[in-house]
């Protein structure tokens, strides 16, 4: 039992050996045209599969094949490679041929596969799916001849024929693997010679075009912005000195070549000091003047003066368009002196037009970018003016000849994607004066497609003459080795043939060697019908015995049926390979599968592809560190083909006789909950967006709202002074001739000023609690309830108020802050309960649907629900000033302070029974 265990982890580990090299193979393929490559990780599955068997083969081809799986999210090579295992090692009990299985194979199942996976399945273009095709075929061929060569080649080294039993080469099979590989080597190789030199040929017809249309698009826009720049300085010449020239003269000048030159959306003459003298249009879109304005801190004024030369700008946001805009100056120059510029902003779309026309019919896209690299105008709908474009970025970069490169999608996607979105590219400067750049590039289809083309035709021709080989060898070795192969079989058979056909008709051949071994094995059948017979009897005890203990296990598996079958959570039995042996009513109702349906299939089938190799992987590690059982959270398919997501517990059955490798799954449908926990995540994303969007209003609404305090401060508190000066001074002046009545009005007007003046105090209070800073710091709530109370003890001390205070309420907010909010909401529970004679006060928290809420509670007046609304806006009022004297702003102050720390405040009362204002604060958690 140790010796079959050690011998099948050395299986395991010398397959994983295989796959790891299989990987690697595929990793270091040899290019064959743009981005196909021939790779070499079937040629390690096919030595696993050889050396050790089916399973190992199939081991060594999952993880050679999950190169694509893990690199270009597609499973086709790994479907491909275990197919290849699966088809050549169940044929191999028949022949030993692994050349012609694994051309047969090729031929009937893989190329078929391979073009229908690629061709709709990754949407590859006809001629690509060909090319595809035929070198996966060739590929594939090819890998199993160098493992069928390398291993012949191992049966001739001492050291691998004692540590393991190697079949020796038979010579039909040595025979196809001479003519194959002369084919196959030299056909491969001239194919690849005469596609690297059709690849440079094509490269440099891309070079010429890319050349030419950069030309053609410099000449262009070099033409297209001299003539603007000439109709610049023809008004700077009919201008003049801007300081002495009639305004009404230069706006005229300005008009007429702003209606003459429809490039142009606007134009304007600046003076000396780079303020517009003269505009065309004369207002902008909010109606105010454009004359006037002063442009000194234009970066391209003093570039101007220092040079006097015209100057073109990188394309940014106009000030007056609200466009994107390029800007044209020349400068004004009389007797070789500064004396003002002319500025034009022209419509790019012209010069878009112009890039189409220069674009059309030669399959290209143009891009022109300005100094920082920001797109000006392009030919591509797709790429929108000022974006910031680097063509050499967003995939693989390789220069070609002369400046001309390609830029390939990034690695670790499908390559059929990156080959249809690869594209060539060719940058160049527009001159040394304007210092833009051309970008001119082009896709590689047609590029591709005439290498696809050409590739295909000779690789037909190479596996056309593969097949010619493999039948021409099979013709040639029938003749000669059949009488062997016929003995061959008789002799692996023979046993069985005796017991049930005694007379077994043996092969001739003319050849000496051959005859004596057929005599050989016809004297060794005699002997073996007496061993046979009492094998026979051995085997009928045997059977007998075999039964007992079947009626024994019965039992056993009836128990474990029942349980199995009535289980309240889905349970799978799995083989090594992962395939379903049998399955609960609970597996069936979750997947909606009937039972006949899932058993057979393989898990990978009704599973989330990533997650079934998670399982798989997760599976081989705790075998590998002696553990049976681990959890995991895993999506499946159900028969509607909607996803549903499960707690996985899986336990290895390694350990138990007969089912090393088997593994039993049990799953709880958790699909409701990960929907309510997905749906939570996309509100918060939403959330943060409008929390954005709200931030920036409120940031406006804040620098209106200091404009406005500032006025409030000092416009309103000198007229409420005056007025209560006033009047004390009239009291006081005229007291010999008032009589009660007027004193009574003057006091009332004291009164409202005095008023006023704390209602002016309250507002700029309420806005410094919303502007000020919020500094978050850990802040006990608890012990500043209590200072605060005791400051009410302090001014009251004749006031008899129960108060209730819970203990360790600490938070993470501003504490000044917090200390108004506290001091308000306390405050008006001690006012609102001063006719009670048993006054009550209480602050504390509670836990409400996993968020902390605290509240301040009393038990005075009350107010009415229907008015609740009301409580927090600001001078609203639910009782009469006279019974409770206040200015009405508290509670607003409250709700901003809260709201400003992400929280709410709420409250809930009724008359005569008191109140209880609630609040939460962002997080809810308490501070430690």
């Amino acid at each position: 039992m140790l010796v079959t265990r050690n011998a099948r982890r050395t299986t395991i580990l010398t397959a994983v050996v295989f796959g790891i090299l299989g990987f690697a193979g595929n990793w270091f393929g040899v290019p064959l045209v743009f981005n196909i490559h021939i790779l070499f990780g079937s040629l390690f599955v096919m030595l696993a599969l050889l050396l050790y068997g089916v399973p190992a083969g199939l081991l060594a081809a999952a993880i050679a094949g999950s190169y694509t799986l893990i690199f270009w999210h597609h499973p086709w090579l790994y479907l491909i490679l275990l197919g290849e295992v699966l088809f050549v090692g169940r044929l191999l009990r028949r022949t030993r041929n692994i050349v012609l299985l694994d051309t047969g194979y090729w031929l009937a199942i893989g190329m078929p596969l391979v073009f229908l996976y690629s061709r709709f399945l990754l949407h590859a273009a006809l001629p690509l799916a060909i090319l595809m095709t035929l070198k996966q075929g060739i590929n594939g061929i090819f890998n199993v001849l160098a493992a069928a060569f390398l291993l012949y080649l191992a049966t001739l080294v001492p050291f691998f024929r004692q540590s393991r039993e190697l079949p020796s080469p038979a010579m039909h099979q040595v025979l196809v693997i001479i003519m194959v590989a002369a084919i196959l080597i030299q056909g491969t190789s001239f194919s690849l010679v005469n596609l690297h030199q059709k690849e440079a040929q094509e490269e440099l017809q891309v070079e010429r075009r890319l050349n030419a249309c950069t030309g053609i698009a410099r000449a262009t826009i070099e033409t297209w912005l001299n003539e603007r720049i000439e109709r610049l300085s023809t008004l700077a010449t009919l201008v003049g000195d801007p300081a002495r020239t009639p305004a009404r003269q230069v706006q005229w000048y300005t008009e007429l070549l702003n209606k003459t030159s429809p490039d142009f959306i606007a134009t304007s003459i600046q003076n000396t000091k780079a303020v517009s003298v003269a505009f065309s249009p004369a207002l902008d879109t909010a109606g105010h003047s454009n004359i006037g304005k002063d442009y000194s801190r234009h970066p391209y004024r003093q570039l101007l003066e220092k040079t006097l030369l015209p100057v073109v700008s990188d394309i940014d946001y106009g000030l007056v368009t609200r466009t994107p805009r390029l800007a044209l100056f020349t400068p004004i120059v009389i007797n070789g002196k500064f004396r003002g510029y002319c500025a034009g902003i022209v419509d790019t779309a012209r010069l878009a037009r112009l890039l189409r026309i220069v674009a059309q019919n030669r399959a290209v896209d143009i891009s022109l970018l300005d100094r920082k690299g920001q797109v000006i105008a392009s030919t591509d709908p797709a790429m929108p003016i000022m974006k910031h474009l680097e063509p050499r970025r967003g995939g693989e970069f390789h220069w070609l000849a002369n400046a001309v490169y390609e830029v390939v999608p990034a690695a670790g996607v499908n390559p059929l994607y990156r080959a249809q979105e690869a594209r060539f590219g060719m940058d160049s400067p527009l001159n040394a004066a304007v210092p833009w750049t051309i970008v001119v590039s082009m896709p590689m289809k047609q590029y591709q497609n005439t290498l696809y083309h050409d590739a295909s035709r000779w690789l037909a021709l190479v596996f056309i003459l593969v097949i010619f080989a493999v039948a021409v060898a099979q013709a040639a070795s029938a003749a000669i080795v059949k009488p062997v192969v016929e003995l061959d079989r008789i002799s692996a058979t023979v046993t069985g043939d005796l017991t049930l056909h005694p007379t077994v008709v043996w092969p001739t051949s003319g050849i000496r060697e051959i005859s004596r071994l057929i005599g050989t094995v016809r004297q060794m059948t005699t002997t073996l019908r007496g061993n046979i017979q009492e094998l026979q009897s051995l085997n009928e005890s045997l059977e007998q015995r075999v039964a007992e203990q079947t009626a024994e296990l019965r039992q056993s598996e009836q128990k474990f049926r029942a349980i199995f079958k009535e289980a309240g959570i889905g349970i799978i039995l799995a083989d090594e390979q992962r395939r379903i042996i049998h399955c609960n009513r609970a597996m069936e109702r979750i997947l909606d599968y009937p039972r006949n349906e899932l058993v057979g299939r393989q898990i990978a089938e009704i599973s989330h592809p990533a997650d079934e190799e998670a399982t798989v992987r997760r599976i081989h590690e705790a075998i590998s560190r002696g553990e049976h059982v681990f959890r995991m959270e895993k999506r499946y398919f159900r028969r509607d083909g909607s996803t549903l997501w499960g707690n996985l517990t899986v336990t290895t059955l390694e350990s138990m006789n007969g089912l090393q490798g088997y593994t039993i799954d049990m799953v709880e449908d958790v699909t409701e909950r990960k929907r309510a926990g997905e749906e939570i995540r996309r509100l918060n994303e939403g959330l943060e967006q409008r929390v954005q969007e709200r931030t920036a209003q409120l940031e406006a609404a804040n620098r209106e709202l200091e404009a406005f305090n500032y006025s409030v401060s000092h416009d309103l508190r000198a007229p409420l002074r005056h007025l209560n000066g006033f009047s004390r001074m009239l009291e006081e002046e005229c007291a010999d001739k008032l009589d009660e009545a007027d004193r009574e009005i003057l006091h009332r007007i004291s009164r409202a000023a005095v008023k006023m003046d704390n209602l002016v105090d309250a507002l700029l209070n309420l806005s410094r609690m919303t502007l000020n800073k919020i500094n978050l710091l850990p802040v006990n709530l608890s012990d500043l309830a209590r200072e605060i109370f005791a400051d009410f003890v302090k001014s009251q001390p004749e006031r008899r108020v129960r108060v209730e205070i819970e203990d360790g309420i600490v938070v993470q907010a501003d504490p000044e802050l917090m200390r108004a909010v506290l001091d308000n909401l306390l405050s008006n529970a001690r006012k609102y309960t001063a006719r009670e004679a048993a006054a009550r006060i209480e602050f504390g928290m509670r836990e409400t649907d996993g968020r902390r809420v605290y509240f301040v509670r009393d038990n005075g007046v009350g107010f009415e629900m229907d008015y609740a609304g009301k409580l927090f806006k600001p001078f609203q009022r639910l009782h009469r000033e006279e019974d409770f004297p206040g200015i009405g702003i508290g509670l607003a102050t409250v709700q901003r302070i809260i709201r400003r720390h992400g929280g709410e405040v709420w409250a809930e009362g009724k008359t005569g029974s008191g109140a209880t204002f609630y609040f939460t604060l962002a997080g809810g958690k308490s501070a430690v």
